[in-house]
């Protein structure tokens, strides 16, 4: 069967690894896959080890993404008699273009809903008549938000997962300097702000310790100026896109994730299978985040609950090893990267049958 997956440009960069492994592993399976990303990823290179069908051009332009759409069905057809069978998309804004390409194609549209404030534009879809779509989502939790919202729209969960390495990163050693990375792109700013705040009463009296940040992030919740006016400016490191910056959120000894807007990453799920120490915001809106142990959890916006908790694992390097340790084994026991692939496979088979749009339509029910 030939796929392609479609990304958007926010989650091109922030889930590069997610969109390679993908590949990958499809391609292990026997899949014909080809991937599309905005143009000025495909010009970076970062995408060269995958087969790149096109980097198209977005536009919220009918006319203009009709044509883009165009080109790709023509890329797509090399006459060796196989049909395009599913497009997946990822993020939001690579929806249209998906829809425009399965009109001129025939294929399925499975759309990957990371987050809760995707499930909302399903009450919106205008896909061209004929065209199957299904709506796929990394737990429970979301799954119940999309059967609100999805007007007959079929739903499968199909989990992230994350890489279990097999060493255990090594955290808090002796005569070497503490790397925490802060993960998010500072939507969500208050929280992001009350993390930092929090970090600086951390940093302010310890010589020993760097906070990375992603430069995004710095610029909307206004890092650089917070951490001039705590005198900790030399002690946070700004970096371009740090979420695919893995080599090196890895190699660090905590991970904060201080954003709770219903999201899933699957930087912190490779954190967790790398036995990192995890201080996350409570979200009700990812279920991996409620699962007791494996991380420690801030409850409410206040930059003193933050300096506790990163303080506590700090002073206690045993405890944040337990944490990291039991972290470890939940990826490994229930979140592997390889059931992702295999329910996604599942789900190309599924909504490929001659019966699934009827079985869909006919339900609008979510199966795990």
């Amino acid at each position: 069967m030939r796929v392609l997956l479609i990304t958007d440009d926010m989650f091109g960069v922030c889930e590069r690894a997610l969109l390679e492994r993908l590949h990958i592993g499809l391609s292990d399976e026997g899949f014909d896959v080809h991937l599309a990303v905005p143009e000025h990823l495909a010009q970076t290179g970062q995408f060269d080890l995958l087969n790149v069908a096109h980097g198209y051009r977005h536009s919220k332009l009918s006319p203009v993404r009709r044509l883009v759409a165009q080109r790709l069905a023509d890329e797509l057809s090399t006459g060796d008699g196989q049909g395009l069978g599913v497009i997946h998309v990822f993020g939001g804004n690579a929806w249209e273009l998906a829809f425009e390409v399965a009109s001129l194609t025939g294929a399925v549209v499975v759309l990957e809903l990371w987050r809760l404030g995707m499930v909302p534009r399903l009450r919106g879809l205008r896909p061209a008549r004929g065209t199957r779509v299904v709506a796929v989502v990394p737990d429970r939790s979301m799954e119940r938000e999309v059967l609100k919202e999805s007007q007959g729209v079929g739903v499968r969960i199909t989990p992230w997962g994350g890489v279990v390495a097999p060493e255990r990163t090594k955290i808090f050693r002796e005569g070497r300097e503490i790397g925490i990375a802060m993960i998010g792109n500072g939507g969500d700013t208050a929280n992001v702000r009350a993390a930092f705040d929090g970090m600086a009463e951390v940093l302010a009296p310890r010589d020993d310790t760097m906070l990375f940040v992603d430069s995004v992030a710095s610029q909307r919740a206004g890092l650089w100026k917070r951490a001039k006016h705590a005198g900790v400016r030399d002690r946070l490191s700004v970096i371009d896109h740090l979420e695919d910056r893995r080599d090196l959120i890895l190699r660090c000894d905590m991970i904060l994730s201080p954003e709770a807007r219903g999201e899933h990453r699957t930087i912190l799920l490779d954190a967790l299978g790398a036995a990192l120490p995890v201080v996350c915001r409570s979200d009700d809106g990812v279920e991996l985040l409620q699962v007791p142990g494996i991380t420690t959890r801030v409850m409410a916006t206040r930059p003193q609950l933050w300096a506790e908790a990163v303080t506590g694992l700090l002073e206690d390097p045993d405890h944040a090893r337990q944490i990291g340790e039991a972290a470890r084994q939940h990826i490994s026991e229930h979140q592997r990267w390889s059931k992702y692939v295999a329910t996604v496979t599942d789900v190309y088979e599924w909504v490929t049958k001659p019966t699934a749009a009827t079985e869909s339509a006919a339900s609008g029910q979510g199966a795990s």
